[in-house]
């Protein structure tokens, strides 16, 4: 897995999290340099210092847990 990759699955498994957090998390890599290329890529998005993966491709819900109206 790419480091770009492995920060994204970081920001999916400990949504809200803040660029410190995420850091001690990651596994050594620029977690902050990464965090703004997955930001300016779209598939981060940054509310408030705090991080969110976006909900698409990969991280993509297949099927969503509320009935049909």
């Amino acid at each position: 897995m790419t480091d770009y990759r492995s920060i994204l699955h970081t920001v999916a498994e400990n949504p809200g999290s803040t660029a410190d957090e995420i850091e001690a998390i990651s596994e050594g890599e620029d977690a902050q340099m990464l965090l703004q290329e997955a930001t300016s890529n779209d598939d981060v998005v940054c509310v408030n210092d705090r991080y969110w993966i976006v909900r698409k491709g990969e991280f993509g819900y297949h099927e969503y847990d509320h009935p049909e109206s």
